[in-house]
């Protein structure tokens, strides 16, 4: 018809085309787009945690300080905590996914360091050593497989491990800087975080701590229990003003050799932990905590815990009650 205007193609924003309007938090609320995945909590009730299958890399090693373990593992021994350890937290009803790799490297196993989950996916890190490098892209993969959105991949010059990471509120996240992250990595995850209504705060680790990890951990949204050999004015002001209490454990050798504070909080007062650290657990007991053991003597010999090798997938935020996870 003369005049009539061109009919413009669906591409072009003619008729067809369909426009966005949910959000990414949105898209991922209703689980078509994306894996129902999440977190901004310590203690928020457990969903679904990542593990990585002992690689069988652990088995040819000859100098255990080359691959930053302190010594060789028993890989059967490992491989048979690995199982107890994915049982458990199935027999808890906590879904678990498994990077299953053989050829993976030895540090794999923990996962911990790989990513730190934010409500709208996940923030995959930058390891600091030259032994872990090629794990950010095994970790990456093995997330958008799962159908896991990433909403970061630290780069350029900046350094970030997970376990520098800590909730210290729904809205607020604690990152260490030290020997695993810098200040550029740091920046990077706090840009990220900004970007969906989350704040950071920064603070420099004690000399000898290798992660924000190493000096403190959750036991209940306002009680946090403080490794009393690794202080520092900066990480108890950022707790103080959150009005979180400090559970102060002064059992070095236990913190050490046991790694007892290693943990992964199942629900606020419910951790699973390192067997061993009689003395700190029963201080734990103390303050209402339920604590069950697992023997990862293993993970140990690598220079890890329970902590350090569970990948936090999905919490529930606090105080929202329980919501099966598919």
């Amino acid at each position: 018809m003369p005049g009539a205007e061109p009919r413009l193609p669906a591409t072009l924003g003619g008729e067809g085309w369909l426009g966005r309007t949910a959000s990414h938090g949105e898209d991922l609320a209703a689980g078509q787009l994306w894996r129902a995945c999440g977190n901004r909590s310590e203690t928020g009730r457990l969903r679904r945690v990542a593990l990585a299958r002992p690689p069988a890399s652990l088995a040819a090693i000859a100098d255990p300080q080359v691959q930053l373990l302190l010594r060789c593992p028993d890989l059967q021994r490992l491989q048979a905590q690995f199982f107890a350890l994915k049982q458990y937290f199935e027999s808890a009803g906590v879904a678990v996914d498994v990077l299953d790799d053989a050829a993976a490297p030895p540090n794999i196993l923990f996962m911990r360091d790989l990513f730190f989950m934010t409500p709208e996916g996940a923030i995959v890190a930058r390891p600091a050593s030259r032994q872990r490098a090629g794990e950010a892209r095994l970790v990456s993969r093995f997330l958008a497989d799962l159908g896991i959105p990433i909403l970061l991949t630290v780069h350029a010059d900046g350094l970030f491990e997970g376990a520098d990471a800590l909730w210290i509120a729904p809205d607020h996240v604690l990152i260490g800087i030290g020997r695993r992250s810098n200040a550029s990595g740091a920046a990077q995850v706090s840009e990220t975080l900004a970007r969906i209504g989350v704040k950071c705060s920064l603070v420099d680790l004690p000399p000898g701590v290798q992660h924000l990890l190493g000096s403190v951990n959750f036991l209940s949204p306002g009680k946090a229990v403080y490794n009393g050999a690794a202080r520092s004015p900066a990480i108890e002001a950022a707790l103080s003003a959150q009005g979180i209490a400090c559970v102060i454990c002064t059992e070095r050798e236990e913190i050490e050799r046991d790694r007892v504070l290693n943990f992964v909080a199942i629900d606020a007062g419910h951790v699973i932990a390192p067997a061993g650290g009689a003395r700190t657990r029963a201080q734990l007991q103390r303050e209402s905590v339920r604590v069950d053991s697992l023997d990862v003597s293993e993970y140990l010999a690598c220079a890890g815990g329970i902590g350090c090798s569970v990948g936090i997938l999905a919490r529930d935020p606090p105080a929202v009650a329980e919501a099966a996870v598919d």
